[in-house]
């Protein structure tokens, strides 16, 4: 199973892993299967695009205080809530919950000294082609991109509407080259393709900004660099990838 270290490195817990019959289906220590359930406190945490229920239990072994952290699977119920988190229109996250998942994983890099990427993304002329073919038709093109830079990435990125046109991808373990490499993919197959609008094709096009960092900088700073670099690719031609220079 591929959790977050940040979990599995907790050496101070014990860690039982659930399934929905409330079968064990991993645990870290067999001491963690000896001890007796108590009273306790429940959080949430997704872990490996699924979501479970920790339940953390105080317990005394040796004389030693100690956590056990118990693992369920409530996925179930915690998709319904997951929903709320996603865009109506486009289903990727909200700008809210991306910006929780990129708090999340500043602090995990800071802790690890890894690095990762935020890339911020923006559609070329999207005015003109709400002002040619209606908001409607716009909302088609939201979607066709929403679907192609998803597609692409997978699980490589983080996909986010950060609002109107614009989107915020977090790129987990990539440097700036890295970055550049992966979205200029997704913006060669997005300028290569075309779409077809209330019966005509079109090509659309995107320009995007990349910042990189290993936990050092906030999360403003952050996106003020991925958005300085995107300005400058809107204002030095439009459909380009460039990379934050100081």
């Amino acid at each position: 199973m591929n959790f977050y270290k940040s979990i599995l490195e907790n050496i101070q817990s014990y860690i039982i892993i659930k399934d929905k019959l409330n079968n064990v289906v991993w645990y870290n220590d067999k001491k963690a299967l000896e001890i007796d359930s108590l009273p306790s406190i429940n959080s949430f945490y997704e872990l490996d695009n699924k979501f479970y229920e920790c339940v953390s239990r105080i317990i005394e072994l040796k004389n030693e205080e100690c956590i056990l952290k118990e693992y369920r699977d409530v996925s179930k119920y915690a998709n319904q809530i997951e929903k709320l988190n996603k865009d109506h229109l486009t289903g990727l996250y909200t700008r809210n919950k991306i910006i929780e998942k990129l708090e999340r994983l500043t602090n995990l890099s800071k802790e690890h000294n890894e690095t990762f990427s935020l890339v911020m993304g923006d559609i070329d002329y999207f005015k003109s082609i709400n002002d040619e073919f209606g908001h409607l038709n716009g909302d088609e093109v939201l979607k066709y991109v929403s679907s192609t830079i998803k597609d692409v990435l997978g699980l490589r990125g983080i996909v986010g509407r950060f609002g109107g046109e614009e989107f915020i991808i977090i790129l987990p373990g990539k440097d700036s080259t890295d970055a550049y490499n992966l979205i200029e993919i997704v913006r060669d197959i997005l300028s290569n393709s075309k779409v077809k609008i209330d019966g005509k094709e079109t090509n659309v096009t995107m320009t995007f900004g990349i910042s990189s960092s290993t936990g050092d900088k906030n999360i403003k700073s952050l996106i003020e660099e991925a958005d300085k670099a995107l300005y400058n690719g809107k204002r030095t031609g439009r459909n380009k990838t460039l990379i934050y220079e100081e």
